[in-house]
Parts: C-alpha cells; structure tokens; sequence
C-alpha cells in the first residue's frame, strides 16, 4: 500500500460484513461516486457507513469520505481490487 494511514485491523470485520451484503444485493463495489456532487456517496459507501452505526460513535468514520478512506485501506477491500470484483466481474 501506499503513503498514508495505515488500516485498521479492527475495522476489517466492517468491510466485509459490507463486501458481503453489497455482494448479495448486486451492488457495485466502489467508493467512487459524483464528483459533482459528494464524490464518495455510493450505495456501497452507504452500506459500510450503515454498519458503522453498531459501532461505538467514536469509532465512526462521520463523513462518507472518511468511512470510504477506511474502506479503501482494509485488507478486505484491497481483495477485491486483486480479484476482480470492483468492476462487476464476480459476485460471489
């Protein structure tokens, strides 16, 4: 991985809670959305952010584009970029 935050092991069992949720409602896999609006509201964003929320709220992301940051440092979510799946090729 590159410069920046490191991931956070504990927020792995978030992601792929998300990563499989997403994956069975058909939902790409991306944490890139509007960039004339918010570029990181997704559904996919929403869904891990969704999950948050049984999450102490200081452990909370608070922004969409935080909780996609976190996302996009996972191990899990790095997965998924190795694999093929964040461009709709697989969904299992």
């Amino acid at each position: 991985m590159g410069a920046g935050a490191p991931p956070l092991i504990w927020y792995e069992p978030v992601v792929t809670a998300s990563l499989l949720l997403a994956e069975a409602l058909k939902v790409r896999l991306t944490t890139g959305g509007n960039r004339g609006k918010n570029p990181y509201d997704t559904p996919f964003t929403r869904i891990a952010m969704g999950l948050e929320e049984f999450l102490p709220t200081e452990m909370q992301s608070g922004s969409l584009s935080a909780c996609a940051k976190r996302v996009e440092r996972s191990a899990a979510w790095q997965a998924t970029r190795r694999d093929g799946r964040d461009r709709g090729i697989s969904y299992t």
